[in-house]
């Protein structure tokens, strides 16, 4: 007999799974908030606080000395993470498309699963 245990204890032993868990929930409610956001602003303002939230937690990450990524891609995840905050004010106060913070979180969850961006 399982419990539910099994699958959420191997996401916590593995960050990449856990990051992609994370990237996955955010990414979908800021797709169905997107969706809805003339109708529910609050829920819209609310997933694109949690994803620069995630964004912040990436940075952080990647600025961490001690990370094992290698620099290079360290410093490319660093960027995006500011361009993800450049975007996401700009989604805000100027009513800006959020359609490419999504795409950017897809890639991001496609890199993590060891794929292509473009396939």
């Amino acid at each position: 007999m399982t419990y539910g245990y099994t699958e959420n204890a191997s996401a916590v032993s593995d960050p990449r799974k856990t990051e992609f868990a994370a990237l996955a929930r955010i990414t979908g409610e800021l797709e169905k908030a997107n969706k809805n956001k003339e109708k529910n602003h609050g829920y819209f303002l609310n997933a694109l606080h949690k994803n620069r939230m995630l964004w912040t937690y990436f940075a952080r990450a990647v600025a961490d000395e001690h990370n094992a990524l290698e620099k290079e891609i360290r410093a490319q995840l660093f960027f995006l993470s500011e361009y993800t905050m450049h975007l996401t004010a700009k989604v805000i106060s100027e009513n800006a498309d959020p359609q490419p913070l999504i795409e950017i979180n897809k890639s991001l969850m496609q890199g993590l699963n060891g794929k292509s961006p473009q396939g």
